[in-house]
Parts: C-alpha cells; sequence; structure tokens
C-alpha cells in the first residue's frame, strides 16, 4: 500500500477549530482505520457509523457533541479506542459497547451518560 492511500485512511483533524455537525456522509468513509477530530468544536448529535467497519481509533473528545452514543459503535468489530469525553452527550452507555473486549473506552468526564445496569 502507498504512503498517499495510508494517509487517507487515517485523518487527524484535532484541534484545528473545527465547527459545525459531523456529517451523515462520515458513514462513506468505509476504508478509514483512524479518526482524530478531538478539540475541536463540533456539535449536534453523533451520527450513525456503522459501515465503518475497518475503524480501529476513533477520537471525539473535547467538543461538543449531544445526544445518545449511537448503539452502531458498538458493532464496528475493529474499534479498540473511543474517546468520547468532555462532550455533552447524555443516555445511557450502549451495552455492545459496555460490554465490548479489548476497547479502551473513555467517556468521562463532561458527560451524562449512565452505565448498562
Amino acid at each position: 500500500m502507498g504512503e498517499e492511500e495510508e494517509d487517507e485512511m487515517e485523518k487527524d483533524l484535532s484541534n484545528i477549530g473545527l465547527t459545525g455537525e459531523l456529517s451523515e456522509s462520515i458513514d462513506n468513509l468505509t476504508a478509514i482505520r483512524s479518526i482524530h477530530l478531538g478539540g475541536n468544536k463540533l456539535s449536534g448529535p453523533l451520527p450513525n457509523m456503522d459501515s465503518l467497519k475497518a475503524l480501529e481509533t476513533l477520537h471525539l473528545e473535547g467538543n461538543q457533541f449531544e445526544g445518545p452514543i449511537p448503539e452502531s459503535l458498538g458493532g464496528l468489530p475493529q474499534l479498540h479506542e473511543l474517546f468520547l469525553e468532555n462532550n455533552k452527550l447524555n443516555g445511557t452507555v450502549p451495552e455492545s459497547l459496555a460490554e465490548k473486549v479489548g476497547i479502551n473506552l473513555q467517556l468521562s468526564p463532561g458527560n451524562h451518560l449512565s452505565r448498562v445496569a
């Protein structure tokens, strides 16, 4: 695999002042392995990402996302690192995430989430 292809599969857009909502079209990035969008000013709900089967790392910490964590994140087979702390998320942590073996799941501080019973 060429270096250019490798760069397209890993995006680090942390701390660059991005604003607005995370587009539903993120679900079209089916080959992406790593997304780093931490430390921006992104807001709104987290979109569905169930097509991102190759995704290993998702960093969305330090934004202003609101609403629940999508259940679909727990179904991503390669996901082993999910950072969502310091947002405004609420609701219950999806069981599929809470019980996922081998995941580094960072949810607090900064959210209003409860764990599944």
